[in-house]
């Protein structure tokens, strides 16, 4: 899992003004959050962000997504925090597969309490009961969630162990044990990564440089395990 840097927000995106008017205009006719990130006014630079953010890879499993092909997906879920559901902070670029088959509505149930309420600070006055969502501070008092790739510092939780294939939980972390359960901890992802370990360890014996090794990352995706393949076999084999 790729530790990332959170870019600036768009220029285009909803403000102020804007924003605390469309949360008081949140739901459609059906009852349904209206999902403006999706609009053309803003969708294509909001992608264009959260796609540079991660090097157009799934925040969570690595996996190599179109420019436009992926999902705006929530950390803290639309349907159960509605007043972050056009917070920028609370987006990540992700695969279809992980937010639609295996995160889906997930949330730390110690919120439960506040999810409703938990808003962005500009709605403080202007919607009833809303409580501002400093992200630090709630976060760092939650330890029943998984780990969000821009905000963690994710060695504290998980490391990833070449040979194996496979993760390490980290000083016990629950974050780490959390997020190993529901993206890591299949067969099927350490399958693929063994056939890339092969293919990196091939190359490193063949003695294809450094660059040409990383480049396959930008091709396949999955950057972060090919540089840790990466290094494994050069010090296995030096």
């Amino acid at each position: 899992m790729k530790q990332l840097i959170r870019l600036e927000e768009p220029e285009s995106f909803f403000k102020n003004e804007k924003k605390t008017e469309f949360y008081k205009d949140l739901r459609d006719s059906n009852g349904k959050i209206r999902n403006r990130w999706n609009l053309p006014t803003y969708q294509e630079d909001i992608k264009k962000v959260l796609f540079n953010t991660t090097g157009g890879e799934c925040a969570f499993c690595g996996r190599k997504v179109g420019e436009s092909d992926f999902d705006v997906e929530h950390y803290l879920p639309k349907e159960q925090f509605p007043y972050l559901a056009y917070s920028f902070e609370n987006y990540l670029c992700s695969c279809k597969h992980c937010n639609q088959s295996l995160k889906k509505t997930y949330y730390p149930k110690s919120l439960d309490t506040m999810k409703q309420s938990l808003g962005e600070s500009i709605l403080v006055n202007e919607i009833d009961g809303i409580i501002a969502y400093n992200k630090k501070e709630i976060l760092d008092k939650t330890i029943d969630r998984i780990i969000e790739p821009t905000f963690d510092n994710i060695e504290e939780h998980l490391e990833f162990e070449p040979l194996s294939c496979t993760y390490l939980i980290k000083n016990n972390s629950s974050i780490g044990e959390e997020t190993y359960k529901m993206f890591f901890n299949h067969r099927e992802v350490v399958a693929y990564l063994q056939s890339i370990n092969k293919q990196i360890m091939k190359m490193v014996v063949e003695g294809n440089s450094k660059d040409t090794i990383l480049d396959l990352g930008l091709i396949l995706g999955y950057s972060f395990y090919v540089e840790k393949f990466y290094e494994y076999w050069t010090e296995f084999f030096s």
